[in-house]
């Protein structure tokens, strides 16, 4: 076909077959011979050509389009290739506008996507953000309810390894206090304790320092403390050690207890033993055992004074005890109770420090002739009618001449004892009754009493005698001054041997 008619397709020349059609490359017609010259090298060959397409020529500047017309392979097949060509003027207008509509409108849309883009971004980010801090909240609130017990559960742990145990006191207080049927997590908040594990945990660990703190109870609290953290397995075996050794007993608690009903015994027995094995551990010393109404404390082992102030610190005990005790005594004579005073003896010396006892079943304790001399001095105290008996060492010992007045009381050698031992009475401490009224009265009655022993002792009985009883008359019941007085007495009317000795040889325990 041709947009110039028939006659470009059907010759009427004279040349030709009248009526001829003509084919495509014979035609004078430059776009046909453009359109099938276009599909011819765009497809090979017209076999090749789709059914339909639409293309453009910009050498010629014409639209192509082309369908296929086949009726197969019969009697007389028809097979024809329909080209419909336009100049593309006469789409320029409309399409100009067209694509200026369709561009403005893509504009806008695009601009519309943009902005819907941006804003479901800053949505997105806004809702990524709220999450992220909501989250990082809930995530630290879960780890803090779930962690902070833990970690004091840690810092729990660390204070009974440590047998830290006014910690494990408080951790004991908090958890009988914040709940009574069941563990609390001190103090942490109660969503945290109500986790299973957590709480679990928290009581298995409260039990334990149960346990523990009720076996410190068997021993003294420092001992153990000093035990667990040497981080070996208790063993036998014991080492040499220089220490201060304390024993004290009841007066009369035979007699006592045969007064008393056993609950108010056991009472009064109760709140005189918590108090003075108080004052004992206050001042840094160990209370080793109870023997009934019996104390038996040291001082300087397992861990030793820097200063070498044990002695000091072990007779600061003994007074401040029978200070208490006189308070505890008012107390009970007011309740109808006897009279509840106690003998203390102390002993400064060499012992073996150490487990001892047996493979299966030990203790910590001192062992020693100085532990035998403490504890016959505090028996010895009923003999002289004193309340406290220290020996010579101990007398001796850095600090206490300055800090103590103490009185000579007499020389003896104790059953089991060879050597001579001098016995001192602790009677004040010289820095809490300097200045006061009673200074004057302590010191004469150290002193005139050191002058009657210093008289005896060089052989002046004569003089020790008239010294003897100047003093009786000041104090009339001392028993210590009664004793003197009758050894003068006795050897003036019997004078002793040129190798008499002041020693007494005693042979009672």
């Amino acid at each position: 076909a041709s947009s110039q008619g028939f006659e470009y397709v059907i010759c009427k020349r004279s040349d030709c077959v009248r009526n001829k059609q003509l084919m495509w490359n014979e035609s004078g017609d430059e776009r046909t011979h453009m359109a099938i010259s276009s599909l011819i090298k765009k497809y090979g060959s017209l076999d090749h050509v789709p059914e339909s397409d639409m293309f453009a020529c910009p050498k010629t500047a014409h639209w192509y389009s082309y369908d296929t017309l086949r009726n197969g392979n019969g009697p007389f097949p028809l097979n024809w290739l329909l080209v419909h060509v336009q100049p593309a003027d006469t789409y320029k207008g409309k399409f100009v506008e067209d694509l200026s509509r369709h561009e403005k409108a893509l504009s806008n849309t695009v601009k519309a996507v943009e902005e819907k883009l941006r804003h479901s971004m800053v949505l997105t980010a806004g809702l990524c953000l709220i999450f992220v801090v909501v989250g990082s909240l809930a995530l630290g609130a879960i780890s803090h309810l779930v962690t902070n017990p833990l970690k004091m559960i840690v810092k729990d742990m660390r204070s009974v390894a440590r047998l830290e145990f006014d910690k494990i006191d408080q951790i004991l207080r908090s958890d009988t206090k914040l709940a009574p049927a069941r563990v609390s997590c001190c103090s942490v908040s109660s969503m945290g304790c109500n986790i299973r594990e957590v709480a679990e945990m928290r009581e298995t660990f409260a039990n334990m320092t149960k346990g523990l703190r009720s076996f410190s109870r068997y021993m003294d609290p420092y001992v153990v403390q000093v035990l667990v953290q040497s981080r070996q397995q208790a063993q036998l075996g014991v080492a040499k050690a220089e220490a201060t050794i304390f024993f004290s007993d009841i007066a009369g608690f035979t007699g006592i207890a045969e007064t008393v009903e056993p609950p108010v015994l056991m009472e009064l027995l109760s709140e005189y033993l918590e108090t003075m094995s108080g004052i004992i551990m206050k001042h840094s010393g160990v209370v080793g055992e109870f023997i009934g109404d019996a104390i038996m404390a040291w001082w300087n082992v397992p861990w030793e004074f820097e200063d070498d102030g044990h002695t000091v610190a072990a007779l600061v005990a003994a007074l401040e005890q029978q200070q208490k005790l006189g308070e505890l005594r008012q107390k009970w004579c007011r309740k109808g109770l006897p009279e509840v005073r106690a003998r203390m003896g102390l002993a400064r010396g060499s012992v073996l420090a150490g487990n001892i006892g047996s493979h299966n079943r030990m203790k910590y304790g001192l062992v020693g002739d100085s532990v035998n001399l403490a504890s016959r001095l505090e028996s010895l105290c009923k003999r002289y009618g004193v309340q406290t008996l220290v020996d010579d060492e101990a007398r001796n010992a850095s600090g206490v001449g300055t800090r103590f007045l103490l009185r000579p009381i007499d020389l003896v050698t104790v059953k089991g004892r060879t050597g001579t031992t001098e016995l001192f009475e602790l009677v004040a401490c010289s820095t809490q009754v300097r200045g006061t009224p009673l200074q004057d009265m302590y010191d004469k009655f150290c002193a005139d009493f050191a002058v009657v022993h210093q008289l005896f002792r060089a052989r002046d009985f004569g003089g020790a005698l008239d010294a003897v009883n100047v003093y009786l008359q000041l104090w009339p019941n001392d028993m210590p001054a009664q004793i003197m007085k009758t050894r003068c007495e006795a050897l003036l009317a019997t004078p002793p041997n040129e190798d008499w000795s002041p020693v007494e040889n005693l042979t009672d325990k």
